[in-house]
């Protein structure tokens, strides 16, 4: 090989040899620190798309396990609260065991019967009360366990339902009595006071006032125009921006025009018309608070007060020398007629003000029909604001008004009762409104109806009748002493009717009359209510009853609600031995449910153990595709590291060899 000074092509190779070891060396020490062979598609693209697909299921399978085993903790709640359910009817056999012999008298019976009761609620408590995660436990929704490694065709579920849980569902409910109620019955409602307001139409509308303000010279440059409390400037050429309030002078044409294009430009300002700003007259113009300018000539302007009524008239206009000849005050508004109810005052309008003011109504052509028509949505506050009655006017808390009828309007007091005979209505003005000074009609709410001697009130087939001193009743009859207060008199009727204390003081019976044999009673302050003594539907057909003027109750009734069913207390004898063979009925029961939620449970805790072995055999798979060859990859570090070495000494040594020339040289 000949020396050469142009190029160093051993030196070339070398620093090419060199890049390629320390691209080599730089991916050996990567996986070495990451442990992983696969950290860039460009490292194993086949191998990375399976492992990231191994990586997909087995994040999905370690959910599903999670998954079962929280199924499994909702079926364990429910689990332990039917071995609750089984204690509490082992309890109840019990009972219905000990009720059911004959060396126990009714009385014990009651109390038995008592703790059978509270066992029943008990069970009615856990089935609506027991909850997992905020949601109950035992409903006819089916719990469904999503189970899945994340592909399309291997999802699963497994559900149980485990159903309500109630006593009666389990058959323990038994039948239940009809029941009844007499209540009081109710006073006389107040009554809301009203007016009547009738008339023709207004002849005085309220209006504007307005005024034409002639030029009979045409201003320049200086002279001023004040409309309220506003003053314009008229002025050759507009100045920078804020000059508000400044005219521009027409020029450019005849005297006759210029004057003309003036008056248009004053107009545009008193109006502050959108887009004249910095053209027609000076930016920073607002609207005229007094007035709206509404047409101008060659030479005039009108403007009309903003709000109607004699105010207008007050509204002075000036100008500096004699352009707008001589000074006055805007002319021609007038009052409307009025209509005041309650501390509210309506006036009517040819047309509403510009500037919004409060309860003006509008009277479009002067018709009475169409005046009482925005009147009444004025008063209520109803749909027409703006267009009708002004927009800001606010519903009359006083009273409603009812639409027109026959040239008339009917005012109806919000609250009912004496008060609304305050409200006070009159009107003003022009036209034939009349109308009662304050309204009338308005009642206090009545008493409710007391029992009176002679009242009676029929149980089944038992009468009794209300009295003032009680004396020897006749054979069947029953007496009973209207109290001092009503709710006395519907103590002693309860009294009566379940034969308890009270007897000869508060009400009698004649010969042959007892304790109603129908259904026992619970008095109130304002009514009675009645259960039948006997459970199932028998006891919707005892009838109610009433009689007598003003009586204390509302009319006659019939019990309801009685449903038929299985013996279910302990009461009897005969009724505890049949209520233990319901009791034995719902235990088994119960333990069916146990035995399919107890399958369910060990059928998600397989479940769940199956899919950890996939987890543990998945995982494994992975980090066969992507875990890097420890020992392999260390070898190959110290191979590259000891090329990068000679490679380095390899490339000086290259380098070194055109400095051969300069021997030659020397």
């Amino acid at each position: 090989m000949s020396l050469s000074v142009l190029n160093n092509i051993a030196s070339l190779a070398a620093q090419n040899q060199l890049t390629i070891t320390n691209a080599h060396l730089q991916k050996a020490l990567f996986q070495l620190s990451s442990g992983s062979r696969i950290n860039s598609g460009a490292d194993d693209a086949a191998g990375l798309a399976i492992a990231d697909g191994l990586q997909g299921n087995i994040t999905a399978l370690t959910q599903s396990a999670r998954n079962a085993n929280d199924g499994v903790g909702e079926l364990q709640v429910a689990d332990g609260s039917l071995a609750q359910v089984t204690t509490l009817l082992n309890r109840a056999v019990t009972l219905a065991t000990e009720s059911a012999t004959g060396t126990v008298s009714n009385q014990q019976r009651v109390a038995l019967d008592a703790e059978y009761t509270a066992i029943k609620s008990e069970i009615d408590r856990i089935g609506s009360k027991t909850n997992y995660n905020a949601g109950q436990v035992f409903t006819a929704n089916t719990l469904n366990v999503f189970l899945s490694d994340s592909g399309a065709s291997s999802n699963s579920l497994i559900g149980v339902t485990t159903g309500t849980l109630s006593s009666s569902g389990l058959s323990l409910g038994g039948a239940v009595a009809a029941t009844g109620t007499l209540s009081q019955a109710a006073g006389a409602a107040a009554a809301a006071a009203t007016d009547t307001l009738t008339g023709a139409a207004p002849t005085v509308l309220g209006a504007a006032a307005t005024s034409t303000l002639t030029a009979v010279a045409a201003p320049v440059n200086g002279d001023t125009l004040t409309i309220g409390s506003t003053q314009y400037s008229f002025v050759t050429s507009l100045t920078a921006a804020p000059a508000a309030n400044q005219v521009l002078i027409g020029s450019g044409g005849t005297a006759a025009a210029n004057e003309t294009a003036t008056l248009a430009n004053l107009m545009a300002a008193i109006n502050a018309t959108s887009g004249g700003a910095g053209i027609a007259y000076g930016t920073g113009t607002v609207a005229n608070a007094s007035v709206t300018a509404t047409a101008s000539t060659g030479t005039t302007i009108t403007v009309k007060a903003l709000v109607n009524g004699t105010a207008g008239n007050s509204i002075a206009y000036s100008s500096s020398g004699t352009n707008f000849g001589a000074n006055g005050t805007l002319a021609g508004g007038l009052a409307g007629s009025t209509v005041t109810i309650g501390g509210q005052t309506y006036t009517f309008v040819a047309a509403l003000s510009t500037t919004a003011t409060a309860n003006e109504v509008a009277d479009a052509g002067g018709s009475a029909a169409t005046a009482l028509t925005n009147l009444v949505a004025a008063v209520n506050g109803a749909a027409g604001a703006g267009t009708q009655y002004s927009s800001n006017t606010s519903a009359n808390t006083s009273a409603t008004a009812a639409a027109p009828s026959g040239g008339a309007v009917v005012f109806t007091a919000i609250n009912p009762g004496v008060n609304g005979n305050f409200i006070a209505v009159g009107s003003n003005g022009g036209g034939t409104w009349s109308g009662a000074t304050y309204f009338s009609g308005g009642t206090a709410a009545g008493a409710a109806p007391s029992a009176v001697a002679g009242n009676t009130v029929t149980v089944g087939t038992q009468t009794y009748t209300f009295v003032n001193s009680l004396s020897t009743p006749t054979a069947n009859q029953i007496q009973v002493l209207v109290g001092s207060t009503n709710a006395a008199s519907l103590a002693n009727l309860a009294n009566a009717v379940n034969g308890g204390s009270g007897a000869g003081v508060n009400y009698a019976y004649g010969s042959s009359a007892a304790a109603n044999t129908s259904a026992k009673a619970v008095a109130g302050a304002t009514s009675v209510a009645f259960t039948a003594l006997t459970p199932g539907t028998a006891g919707n057909s005892i009838i109610t009853g009433v009689t007598g003027t003003a009586n204390t109750f509302g009319g006659a009734t019939g019990l309801t609600g009685g449903a038929s069913g299985s013996i279910n207390d302990l009461l009897t004898q005969a009724d505890a031995t049949a209520a233990l063979a319901t009791i034995n009925s719902a235990i088994q029961t119960v333990a069916g449910l146990r035995g399919t939620i107890g399958a369910t449970v060990n059928r998600l805790q397989s479940a769940a153990n199956v899919i950890t072995n996939q987890v543990q055999n998945l995982t494994g798979a992975e980090d066969g595709v992507r875990a890097a060859d420890i020992p392999s990859t260390v070898a190959t570090l110290a191979k590259y590291s000891i090329l990068e070495q000679t490679g380095v000494s390899a490339l000086a040594q290259a380098n070194q060899q055109q400095q051969l020339v300069l021997k030659l040289l020397q």
